[in-house]
């Protein structure tokens, strides 16, 4: 899709950061030659290029600016006049305590047909609001945070499509894995004897048929940390 309009850079907007964080985001900006930002915004943008889907992104987007912000988070912002803003932020992951501040292709997908909706409302009836994007799901329970060792435990999860709403069917494949994360006993954080690694626990995963799954597990029987991993297969 992108060789079809403009996409530039507005590198006046890596001013609003530190001198410091200014390079680390040039330098996160060109790693591997636009992984994180460019390649992943030409696979977002491309969703449903060969369909009427396609058509209707041609139609209401005429460039693309990428902008670097100083906040937690990145977003899409089309305008009226058929500019497209992406609002990267290029050093969010650096200066605080979360995984990523940038888009995946998923998330940019997600972003720009939400972005269309305001402009053509037909968009929601040229996507499957069946189908869950992992990057909307998600979880409710009491036993999400803490749990006694060894005990039945349980909680849910909502899957969300790609306009960010809930899904009204089921059967997505949620996949739920424990696995240890920090220092589970006073030898080792990964051991329970020298030599003895603690496996993963796996959760049973129960489809309810309208969008939610409860899933059912039993706690680790080593006190510790832990780490919830849910992937949508």
């Amino acid at each position: 899709y992108l060789p079809a309009t403009n996409l530039v850079v507005d590198w006046s907007s890596f001013d609003c950061l530190d001198p410091e964080f200014k390079f680390l985001a040039m330098g996160v900006f060109y790693h591997s030659k636009g992984a994180k930002v460019l390649q992943q915004l030409v696979l977002g943008m491309s969703v449903g290029w060969d369909s009427k889907l396609g058509g209707v992104v041609r139609k209401y987007v005429s460039s693309v600016t990428v902008v670097c912000t100083n906040t937690r988070s990145s977003w899409l912002n089309l305008q009226p006049n058929g500019q497209l803003f992406y609002h990267a932020a290029l050093v969010a992951d650096y200066k605080l305590d979360i995984t990523t501040g940038l888009l995946t292709t998923q998330e940019i997908a997600s972003h720009l047909m939400m972005q269309l909706e305001k402009f053509d409302a037909n968009i929601k009836n040229m996507i499957d609001d069946c189908k869950a994007f992992s990057c909307w799901g998600t979880v409710s329970g009491r036993n999400l945070k803490q749990i006694e060792v060894g005990q039945k435990g349980s909680f849910k999860i909502h899957s969300r499509n790609i306009l960010n709403r809930p899904c009204p069917t089921g059967g997505e494949p949620w996949v739920v894995k424990i696995y240890p994360c920090g220092p589970c006993t006073v030898k080792s954080p990964y051991t329970y004897h020298v030599g003895e690694v603690i496996a993963p626990t796996d959760a049973k995963v129960i489809d309810k048929k309208d969008g939610s799954y409860v899933v059912k597990y039993d706690a680790p029987t080593i006190s510790g940390r832990y780490e919830i991993h849910i992937t949508l297969n």
